[in-house]
């Protein structure tokens, strides 16, 4: 930070509050009177988000650790670095209290809160904690680690003016912002209902995938393979692909990635050998295989998974059923729909290009807000 204004470490404009700790079973499994509402990480979205709440009895909670309006809530500790270093600035909330893995800063004045919570949102922030997690190593923050952060803190009557300027700005950005995305979620509902018509246009006689298709288990890599080969990351899945020729299957296929809450497909052009958190898909050459790849897609194998089930039987899959016309008639789809997604594709990367400018923006008014070049 440039500018010449008073800088403050957080521990001397207030105090972090540890999460409170407490037995799985003294959980309560609704609502009631006499009860505390717990926050947690997953509550700290863009804005807060009450779904998913916890409720432990109040005799557990000492009175400072139930919230109080003009709280920041962090996320402390989380499997995800992306999700460590999020906050949210609380609004008035009764007999709400916040679980494991979160603090509570809690400033001494609440008339710097909205100046506050600005700056939680700057780079000056999250270069931060990205200079924090390059020495940890670690999904999680320390209350001392947050307390030596430090924060420009010009006068209140100057703090008031920049949230002023600040809120002007973002009004009209966020607004900008949310039509964009309107935008890109419209262009998303295009692609699949220009799928949908596709399918559901003709009545083409339908057969079972069983008929059509092998969903073959890929194969569990050891130490020494996963060193010798090149391995590939795909949908966030280690060890999902392995180059060799030793286990060429064959130079194009269909994946189906089958480890976590969803199953995901992608198209592959490379000798490769899947590994036991997918399977690949084979099928009678007659079939246009760019055809049965749109086929699957439109089926959704999402929806079969749910999280408390990762992954999915084969037998349900091989039950499902997908209109199956002549082969000339799915390289005549294929080939409307590869120009239809091109199209859809070249519109929503241009939506998602003003996106990611309009975020910079909010980014750059922020940084030059806190380097003093804003008032």
């Amino acid at each position: 930070m440039t500018n010449n204004r008073p800088i403050k470490k957080l521990w001397e404009i207030g105090t972090f509050i540890r999460w409170i700790t407490y037995h799985k079973q003294e959980l309560l499994p609704s609502y009631v009177d006499w009860c505390v509402t717990l926050l947690r990480s997953n509550n700290i979205q863009n804005e807060l988000n009450l779904n998913e709440l916890q409720y432990l009895p109040k005799r557990l909670i000492t009175e400072e650790k139930i919230v109080k309006k003009w709280d920041v809530l962090f996320c402390m500790s989380n499997w995800s670095k992306d999700l460590v270093w999020k906050n949210i600035i609380l609004p008035d909330l009764k007999d709400y209290s916040f679980g494991a893995f979160c603090s509570i800063f809690r400033p001494k004045t609440s008339e710097s809160s909205i100046y506050i919570k600005y700056f939680l949102r700057s780079s000056f922030y999250k270069d931060y904690i990205y200079w924090l997690s390059r020495w940890i190593g670690i999904n999680n923050l320390r209350n001392s680690d947050l307390e030596v952060l430090e924060i420009p803190l010009p006068p209140l009557d100057i703090q008031k003016a920049i949230v002023a300027k600040l809120d002007e700005a973002f009004t009209e950005i966020d607004e900008a912002i949310a039509t964009t995305q309107a935008n890109i979620e419209k262009t998303n509902e295009t692609t699949k209902s220009v799928l949908d018509k596709v399918f559901e246009e003709w009545e083409w006689e339908k057969v079972k995938l069983r008929e059509v298709i092998t969903l073959n288990y890929g194969k569990g890599l050891d130490k020494k393979e996963r060193s010798e080969h090149g391995l590939y990351n795909v949908y966030g899945a280690n060890w999902v692909l392995a180059k060799s020729d030793k286990y060429l299957i064959e130079w194009e296929s269909i994946i189906v990635w089958r480890k976590g809450s969803a199953w995901a497909l992608t198209r592959i052009n490379w000798k490769f050998r899947p590994t036991d958190v997918t399977y690949y898909v084979t099928f009678n050459k007659k079939w246009n295989m760019d055809y049965i790849y749109l086929a699957l897609k439109r089926l959704n194998l999402e929806s079969l998974a749910q999280w408390v089930k990762p992954w999915i039987n084969r037998n349900e899959v091989y039950d499902l059923e997908i209109p199956l016309p002549s082969l000339a008639k799915q390289q005549e789809i294929v080939k409307y729909l590869d120009e239809v997604f091109a199209h859809t594709k070249e519109i929503k990367f241009d939506y998602e290009a003003k996106l990611e400018k309009l975020k910079e923006l909010k980014a750059s008014i922020l940084q030059s807000a806190f380097e003093g070049k804003l008032i």
